[in-house]
């Protein structure tokens, strides 16, 4: 099942615009460093999974996942851009590759690949004055503690993927909360 879907229709727009919105673990659930991973694997801009099945393809114009951990929740956001006439395919694109995903789970190659983009992009904020700043306010508020660039480098590098497809099974992505903004009236 689904959780609700909402339609915007905008006969001045020339592409669809969905939103899928499912559940993910908080910011105080190590397993966010799994969701992390996924979304990197899944749905990263270019190079992820979703973007062959989706963008590569020439199905539709961008697709992308990333996973935004909370205080006490979490979601996996899907954003994809299309033709109005292909949205129902997109959906089914995704729930597919979402099936296959914890079906199959990633493999070794793109665990390695996800936590080494991910471990340069934290050490490259890290070193940043603002970045570092933000990282130990968001580790104060949400744990109430301090973890250095290298215990997050840590928890990256150390996500299996057992880790990521357990994760991916738990919070159910093939349910979701659906928003589209277009010129199409129905999803």
């Amino acid at each position: 099942g689904n959780y609700e879907t909402v339609v915007v229709t905008d006969p001045n727009l020339a592409r669809q615009h969905i939103m899928l919105a499912s559940r993910c673990v908080s910011h105080t659930d190590d397993r966010r460093y799994a969701a992390s991973v996924f979304s990197d694997i899944f749905g990263k801009v270019t190079n992820s999974r979703l973007y062959y099945a989706l963008v590569e393809s020439a199905i539709a114009d961008e697709a992308m996942v990333y996973s935004d951990t909370l205080d006490q929740a979490g979601a996996f956001l899907t954003y994809i851009s299309c033709d109005p006439a292909r949205t129902g395919e997109v959906i089914e694109i995704y729930r597919r590759e979402v099936a296959k995903f914890v079906a199959e789970g990633p493999t070794e190659s793109e665990i390695a690949a996800a936590a080494n983009n991910i471990a340069t992009i934290a050490t490259l904020s890290g070193e940043m004055p603002l970045g570092r700043m933000m990282g130990v306010g968001g580790d104060m508020l949400s744990e109430g503690r301090y973890s250095s660039v290298d215990d997050h480098l840590e928890r990256y590098l150390a996500v299996t993927a057992s880790d990521v497809q357990s994760l991916v099974a738990d919070c159910d992505l093939a349910t979701f909360a659906t928003v589209t903004l277009g010129p199409a009236e129905s999803v």
